[in-house]
């Protein structure tokens, strides 16, 4: 509280602020003819109703009469209050003053000041309250943005940085360049800040792709209110702030050879997901970005306004075995900053030519930390040995292919063809639901080791791979307590009950209990493309059954989660090498609608192979 406006019956009143008096929840309810009562209710797009979902409890609530404070309390878990008022004098004007403090003071009103007055006992007074750093319009009125990677010499341009229309959906439809690759060559990380309308995205090394002009170290800005965008170096962390992501580890574009294609790009392919930057976020006030190095596994806090470090916050070592833990997402919800990674099961063994060694499985472990005043704190960790269906249903050893691999470093197996696929799990994503659950995405980096139509390794051969990437979303469920559990058959699955560990599949059953992937459930099942059936079921053993790889978003009051994948339109026969988007409901778990196209790797009729097929060919989704 800051300040207190008067009243025509108390305009003699001191005004002050108050520091004192106990805060507790009064028993019954509250009752018009002698109390002051009310609901701070949710809502979270600001149209001033009620969302419908429930009120916010812990809202701090404070009463006034002409002489001063009367009493105090806190909203209960329905977000209500009231103040008992009998024997009061009838003629009163009463204060209430709303204050959505500690835990809760990322919130806004959205109805009137969080000052309001009655002159007669009332069970009305009420306040709607959201998060104005998750306020969206209405989906018709929504821009969505991604980043995008194009093989060859960056010199020549292609797209970096895209827009388009949240509602669209199918092989087609009106996409804005807000950046060419010239200027910011690859970039994952996202975040948007309202005020200055401006658009940040982080360097990420990725193999076959070309760094931009600021090199591996840069943040990159587009300001989204030009007519004609384009992305130019913001900061360069290791040159303006001395924070080495590892930039020194790798050469130039040239040394490379990412300046042409084919081109082999040894010393990346070792490295990705080693050094450099991840995952951006910006804080509801939008005056600091924090960003993920992947190098040194710290968050640094840097403040807009001045350019300059704000805050260093190295994340806890979680005792990898067989491995080290690798960072990269970060997600800013209600106020606070959160942070995952994983253990990459590196040193536990796996012979990458050997699809049936799976020994770094077990040792394959992820986890969610939030940032607790300046430490992080462990809110979620669960394993990587859960059973997922294969990179492709219609060879082997590709549709044999039943989880998670450690991390290589040499060169992968080929699946079928010229096809690698060896998933290998970045923890690369984290957004929250409108019920506070949280939802996980799960990137391949053999999606950033191996390129389309690319050379292998070999600098002697000439050789060229495509890849059957295989990625993963997950969902986690609020417990409630300040931590999260990931899906499971007991106590957090999907409406019809599917869920990850578990043997429950009324997707498909017919399919799935009698294909490659005997019982194997999970709570995103509308994760898939196949070329026949359509968006609410395959209609056969689904052709690619796992193919998210990329970023995620959540607009508010959906009801569903966006998510980065390649073959997005499903079900129309022969949309193969293709990359965008397909949106999944948080409850069942589905496809609501028909994905969104933004890419088209076909040599025919498509940009000739410089985008990334079946592989990781989008980043992060904003």
């Amino acid at each position: 509280m800051t300040k207190f406006y008067s009243f025509i019956a108390c305009r003699a009143i001191l005004l002050f602020t108050i520091s004192f008096c106990c805060y507790y929840n009064l028993s019954g309810q509250c009752n018009s003819a002698n109390s002051i009562g009310g609901t701070a209710y949710m809502d979270m797009n600001f149209d001033r109703t009620d969302d419908g979902v429930g009120g916010w409890e812990g809202i701090y609530v404070y009463l006034y009469d002409c002489d001063g404070i009367v009493d105090s309390t806190m909203t209960d878990m329905n977000g209500d209050y009231f103040f008992d008022v009998t024997g009061a004098i009838t003629d009163n004007e009463w204060r209430v003053e709303f204050d959505p403090k500690g835990d809760l003071d990322y919130l806004s009103p959205s109805t009137t000041d969080e000052v309001q007055f009655s002159d007669s006992p009332s069970c009305s007074v009420d306040i709607g309250f959201g998060d104005a750093a998750s306020y969206c319009q209405s989906a018709d009125m929504v821009d969505l943005v991604t980043t995008c990677y194009v093989q060859g010499d960056p010199a020549i341009g292609g797209d970096a940085v895209v827009t388009w229309g949240y509602n669209q959906s199918g092989e087609s439809g009106p996409v804005t360049i807000v950046a060419d690759v010239s200027e910011s060559g690859a970039v994952y990380g996202l975040t948007y800040r309202r005020t200055t309308e401006e658009l940040f995205t982080l360097s990420v090394l990725k193999r076959h792709i070309a760094e931009g002009v600021g090199g591996l170290d840069a943040i990159y800005v587009m300001d989204m209110s030009s007519s004609s965008p384009s992305a130019t170096v913001w900061l360069e962390l290791e040159d303006d702030l001395g924070i080495n992501v590892g930039q020194d580890s790798i050469g130039t574009n040239a040394e490379r050879g990412v300046d042409q294609s084919p081109s082999h790009d040894v010393e990346a392919f070792d490295l990705v997901g080693k050094i450099g930057l991840g995952d951006m976020e910006i804080s509801d006030d939008e005056t600091t970005l924090f960003v993920m190095n992947i190098l040194d596994k710290t968050v640094y806090a840097i403040d807009i306004a001045t350019k300059t470090l704000s805050g260093t916050f190295p994340l806890p070592d979680p005792m990898c075995v067989g491995g080290e833990f690798r960072p990269w997402a970060l997600s800013f919800h209600e106020g606070e900053l959160y942070a995952g990674g994983l253990c990459d099961g590196s040193l536990s063994g796996d012979d990458p030519m050997n699809y049936n060694d799976v020994s770094a499985r077990q040792d394959l472990e992820a986890f969610v930390y939030r940032l607790d005043g300046s430490t992080f704190t462990e809110v979620l960790n669960f394993d990587l040995d859960y059973l997922r269906e294969g990179t492709f249903g219609y060879a082997d050893p590709c549709a044999a292919i039943n989880g998670w691999y450690g991390w290589a470093s040499d060169f992968l197996p080929i699946c079928t063809g010229n096809s690698v696929s060896y998933p290998q799990p970045i923890f690369n994503d984290i957004e929250f639901d409108d019920n506070n659950n949280m939802i996980i995405g799960l990137t391949d980096r053999s999606g950033y080791q191996i390129g389309n139509d690319n050379y292998g390794i070999d600098v002697n051969s000439t050789e060229t791979y495509t890849l059957f990437a295989g990625g993963d979303i997950l969902h986690a469920c609020n417990s409630g307590d300040g931590t999260w559990v990931i899906e499971n058959p007991a106590n957090c699955a999907n409406s019809n009950g599917e869920s990850i560990g578990g043997s429950n599949n009324t997707y498909n059953p017919d399919i799935f209990n009698h294909g490659p992937w005997p019982n194997i459930g999970e709570f995103y099942v509308g994760d898939f493309f196949h070329d026949g059936g359509d968006i609410t079921a395959p209609g056969w053993i689904p052709g690619h059954p796992e193919i998210v790889t990329g970023g995620l978003v959540v607009l508010p009051k959906s009801g569903e989660v966006t998510a980065i994948t390649y073959d997005p339109v499903t079900g129309q026969g022969g949309l193969f090498g293709r990359g965008g988007t397909i949106k999944l409901s948080n409850t069942t778990g589905r496809r609501t609608v028909q994905g969104f196209q933004l890419y088209n790797s076909e040599t025919n009729g498509g940009d000739g192979g410089v985008t990334l097929g079946k592989g990781v060919g989008l980043g992060d989704l904003e």
